[in-house]
């Protein structure tokens, strides 16, 4: 599997990490993964199709097929292998993927 490498943004904020007055770089693949994960659909100009847009299924049943097939697709269009994907409850997914 292929490392990624991108410039790092705070988990919390969502602002760029900047240490010692320099943006921060590092293995980016989880932070994609989670960026994919809560970004609806029409959020990113360029690619208005990407997004699996997680708080849009908050409101309905928890159909666990659906969710799956989303995180697949998305994470797939994207160029991850998806090797497994368990959901446990929109807090408590668990997903292992890497760039292939």
């Amino acid at each position: 599997m292929v490392s990624v490498f991108d410039f790092l943004d705070d988990v919390d904020s969502g602002d760029i990490r900047i240490e010692n007055g320099d943006f921060v770089t590092g293995e980016s693949t989880l932070q994609h993964q989670r960026d994919l994960l809560i970004t609806e659909k029409g959020q990113y100009r360029l690619h208005p199709d990407a997004g699996v847009g997680l708080a849009s299924f908050i409101n309905d049943d928890l159909d666990r097929d659906d969710i799956t097939s989303a995180i697949q697709a998305e994470f797939t269009k994207d160029g991850m292998a998806v090797g497994r994907i368990k959901i446990n409850s929109l807090d408590s997914i668990e997903i292992a993927a890497q760039y292939k």
